[in-house]
């Protein structure tokens, strides 16, 4: 499973193995500063639960907002991103491992036989407090294998309502590479032509391609990817000019310039608001 880097939010180290991988994250009050996912990719699918929180989600390309007691399913394979613009609310992020689940029902073979599947991706209305709960105890270790696994199953029949919901083909191979390759390389001096090219695309296909996909540019990706990387170097201490040289920036000014107008604060802000070691 490919992870994003170095997220805002601390993303998805979630330790051990078990169905459902289960976290709270900040919300913009609680990280006093908007909270930003960057686009990225993972094969396991994915449950946003958010409440009291604005902002935009994108997936595939496709953008749409956060509304209250809203439950967002990615299906694994699908690039998405999340911007947490504003809201004291609650935002839950549950990955659901299939592998694992296999080792006790072929969940395969059971969507088969209903004409099911993980393709489509979709909110939920009305079933917030539902499906929170049932993930909350299909992720508790504590409870009996067999009631994690009924919990589990409870939240694959709120899914059901989803067939009619938004289809995408999944990323292709070689724009998960894409997405790979610049993770790999946001440190270095990465060039738009330079990315084109070594893919083998002309730069307008390269831009055209990456911005269908995600929602964004392909410039602006690797700028977010920067300065997430960033927030978490100021959180732990680190002076601009360290950062400017471990995150591919051109120029301390340059640096200041985006992380600004990224974040809506200076870098010498952000580090005295997040000197415990907390990030975005």
């Amino acid at each position: 499973m490919k992870r994003l880097g170095d997220p805002f939010i601390e993303y998805a180290n979630f330790p051990g193995k078990t169905f459902i991988h289960f976290m709270r994250n900040p919300n913009p009050v609680e990280n006093r500063a908007p909270v930003i996912t960057p686009p990225h990719y993972q094969m396991s699918a994915e449950l946003i639960l958010c409440d009291g929180v604005r902002g935009t989600c994108t997936v595939n390309g496709f953008s749409f907002d956060l509304e209250d007691r809203m439950v967002i399913y990615i299906p694994p394979g699908y690039l998405h991103s999340v911007y947490y613009s504003s809201g004291d609310g609650d935002v839950f992020v549950a990955k659901i491992e299939p592998e694992f689940i296999a080792k006790y029902i072929d969940l395969q073979k059971v969507f088969s036989f209903d004409s099911l599947g993980f393709e489509s991706f979709d909110t939920l209305g009305g079933d917030y407090d539902r499906v929170l709960s049932d993930i909350r105890a299909a992720a508790d270790m504590k409870k009996p294998l067999f009631e994690r696994i009924s919990r589990t199953l409870d939240i694959f029949a709120a899914l059901k309502r989803l067939e009619s919901g938004r289809r995408s083909a999944r990323m292709t191979d070689d724009l998960m590479k894409i997405i790979d390759w610049t993770e790999e390389h946001m440190n270095d001096r990465v060039l738009l032509a330079d990315a084109a090219a070594h893919f083998g695309y002309s730069r307008n296909y390269f831009c055209e391609k990456f911005r269908a996909a995600s929602g964004d540019t392909y410039l602006h990706y690797l700028t977010l990817l920067r300065v997430s990387k960033a927030c978490r170097l100021l959180s732990h201490g680190k002076t601009v000019s360290e950062i400017v040289s471990e995150c591919g920036f051109s120029s301390e000014s340059y640096f200041i310039r985006v992380f600004r107008r990224e974040t809506g604060m200076t870098p010498a802000k952000y580090r005295s608001a997040h000197t415990d070691g907390t990030r975005i």
